[in-house]
């Protein structure tokens, strides 16, 4: 999975397109060009984003009211739980790959024939601190998409 505003670059890996608007999301499965053909409108094409969001202007389309102090800061903390979100994410996605990393060690042939009980003791404790670490991050997460849930739940 990734964000981009490249247009090249999602055109060449992109196999589905998850496409999330004030409406909902659209998920569409196929490459980029093949979603630009069926929805009529290239989201990355920056030219025409800038000349709709002119003509929205033009139209008074794009009229909102003013943000009060606690929308803002609704919006920042919102903001500030999305990062510590994709920060936890990623300390999980890295500490599953090094339990992994552990496990094809021990799967190794001949690995306990040539590893030292110390070293694979080590290892193995390694591996459980990292599995605690999974834990904890996992419920930290948790608690953030509750969080995210409760703001979305009760938009300013």
């Amino acid at each position: 999975m990734f964000v981009s505003h490249d247009r090249w670059f999602v055109s060449r890996l992109a196999n589905r397109i998850i496409e999330i608007t004030g409406r909902g999301i659209n998920d569409y499965h196929g490459s980029y060009d093949e979603y630009v053909a069926s929805c009529g409108d290239d989201h990355l094409d920056s030219d025409q984003v800038v000349l709709r969001q002119r003509r929205a202007r033009e139209h008074g389309a794009d009229r909102r009211p003013p943000r009060t102090a606690e929308s803002r800061a609704a919006e920042r903390r919102r903001r500030d739980l999305e990062l510590k979100r994709d920060l936890a994410t990623a300390a999980i996605e890295q500490a599953e790959l090094e339990i992994d990393e552990i496990d094809r060690r021990f799967c190794r042939d001949g690995f306990f024939e040539e590893t030292s009980a110390t070293e694979v003791r080590a290892l193995q404790a390694e591996q459980q601190a990292l599995r605690a670490k999974v834990q904890g991050l996992m419920a930290e997460w948790e608690a953030i998409e509750r969080e995210l849930e409760g703001l979305s739940a009760h938009p300013e």
